[in-house]
């Protein structure tokens, strides 16, 4: 019984003692940290010396140090080989005390981009658990630029981005990334928004030491964004500054649509004499007006009559002023100034009186929205002096070409593109017609191509230009043509400038219904675009 109660006093009292001693003190876990080299810095090929310190409220153990290939993921092995993960044992200052630097050398290293993680351990085993983290560079980082999207630019759906990208040996890649500033998600793959991802873009010169590169057919919503881009090169050395740009993405904008007359022709004829089937401007106008549609129509000043119209060639019958009047009051044509000859071939004073002086004479007359449109004669283009003069005046230089011009395009010097349908030897490869001698060798472009033109898209501006319009079928000295046939591919005219007036209308009642009707001064004015700035 002795025996019995001694053992149940003994467990008795070691129940108290348990539970009257205090738990043993937790200490804090170690931290590691490393200050040179710092974030994003390049350091040159070769030995590297790793600097960064530690601390632990027992005491600093040891400091261990893993480095990663960030192009490959690879980890540095004590071999000196490229593998698994493994770490390398850093010196310290002075090791068990609370706060202490340590170093560690790399040898060789290579070029390439590179992540150093730190672990700090104590005198009680415990590891740091934040394991720093920090990203550089070694040997020349390659170098990437945006050129478009412009800072602050607005622009509309689809974007295009594109910029520059250099480096010491070859551009391996472009990597691309748009976040959303409103919302901070990142554009994917598949164009929805969500975690980071980047983007490759085209690189014009693959390999090379400096290359353009391009991405386009953003499809992104209106909006607010960040483009960043970052140059990669042939030795994975990843571009440690990063290129930003932020800019924002409009809502659609109108399908707009300028029906030109490239010259004040009133109507074609034959020695000064109206041709029989040729179609004066009056009727056109009236044809067009019933069908909501106005033109804008080019006029050479200096050889305008006040109220005769002016015989040019045998050929043609030009518009008097109070000709271009009566289509304005009647029908909301505008006019704009066309000159007599290239601009670069004439003195100084005819070339302005030609240019921004005509917008004097216009406005003179009536006409006050000629300033959105110069039209160089004969598309004798001079960059210089549409710099210079003519930007100054206009809102833009016409330049013949597609006829296409999306508003973020337009920039300096301020070319837009007009489209001349032409006529010419008929479109039947074999019909004889097809065979007729043209001036130009031109080709009748029948009412499928001009309709194309007639149907801009969301923020386009098509420009589309015609000069005189006949019909029936005719032959005499100021032109010939036959505008009979069922098919349009028969129809042929031997001049580019005569084109027949049915075709016109067939094109022109198969016109998408929210193609907007503007002149050049109106499509300025909804894009911003004053001239002189």
């Amino acid at each position: 019984m002795i025996r019995r109660w001694a053992v149940v006093g003994v467990a008795a009292l070691l129940l108290v003692l348990s539970v009257a001693a205090p738990a043993a003190a937790t200490s804090a876990p170690p931290d590691g940290s490393l200050s040179n080299p710092g974030s994003g810095a390049l350091r040159a090929v070769g030995a590297i010396e790793l600097q960064g310190s530690a601390t632990d409220d027992v005491g600093v153990s040891a400091v261990r140090v893993a480095i990663q290939d960030r192009a490959s993921k690879l980890w540095l092995r004590i071999d000196g080989s490229w593998g698994a993960w493994q770490q390398h044992t850093a010196t310290l200052a002075t090791v068990g005390a609370p706060t202490t630097t340590w170093t560690w050398t790399w040898a060789s290293a290579p070029a390439g981009s590179f992540a150093v993680q730190v672990e700090a351990r104590d005198g009680d085993g415990q590891r740091d658990p934040t394991r720093g983290w920090t990203a550089f560079v070694v040997g020349a980082a390659p170098d990437s630029t945006i050129d478009a999207p412009a800072p602050a630019a607005s622009l509309s759906a689809p974007v295009l981005v594109s910029g520059m990208a250099t480096d010491d040996r070859a551009v391996r890649e472009v990597r691309l990334a748009i976040q959303d500033r409103t919302s901070k998600l990142w554009l994917r793959a598949d164009g929805t928004f969500g975690a980071y991802q980047w983007h490759r873009a085209a690189l014009g010169s693959p390999g090379a030491t400096s290359t353009t590169w391009l991405l386009g057919g953003l499809d992104l919503p209106a909006g607010s964004f960040q483009l960043i881009a970052t140059a990669v090169d042939s030795d994975g050395i990843v571009d440690p500054t990063r290129s930003r740009v932020a800019f924002t993405v409009r809502q659609p904008g109108s399908a707009l649509l300028s029906f030109i007359i490239g010259r004040d022709d009133w109507v074609a004829s034959d020695d000064c004499t109206p041709a029989d089937g040729a179609v004066p401007l009056d009727r056109v106008a009236a044809e067009l007006s019933a069908r909501g549609i106005s033109a804008a129509i080019g006029v050479v000043t200096p050889r305008t009559l006040e109220h005769d119209r002016r015989c040019q060639g045998g050929a043609i019958l030009g518009a008097s002023w109070d000709d271009l009047a009566w289509l304005r009051d009647a029908h909301g044509w505008s006019a704009f100034p066309r000159s007599t000859a290239a601009l670069d071939a004439m003195p100084v004073e005819q070339a302005y009186a030609e240019s921004c002086g005509a917008l004097d004479v216009l406005t003179a007359h009536g006409h006050h929205r000629g300033w959105g449109l110069f039209a160089y004669a004969n598309d004798a283009l001079d960059e210089s002096l549409q710099e210079t003069l003519v930007s100054t005046c206009f809102a833009y230089g016409r330049d013949y070409g597609h006829g296409q011009n999306r508003r973020d395009s337009l920039v300096v010097p301020w070319w837009q593109s007009t489209r001349s349908v032409n006529g010419g030897r008929c479109a039947l490869a074999t019909a004889p017609c097809a065979a007729m001698a043209v001036a130009n060798g031109r080709t009748y472009e029948g009412p499928p191509t001009l309709l194309g033109l007639l149907s801009p898209s969301a923020d386009v501006w098509s420009s589309v230009q015609l000069y005189r319009f006949v019909e029936g079928v005719h032959s005499g000295p100021g032109g010939s043509w036959d505008c009979t046939a069922a098919d349009w591919r028969l129809h042929w005219t031997s001049r580019a400038e005569l084109y027949c007036f049915a075709d016109l209308l067939t094109a022109v009642d198969a016109m998408p219904a929210d193609v907007v009707i503007a002149d050049p001064a109106t499509v300025a004015e909804a894009w911003g675009r004053a001239p002189g700035t």
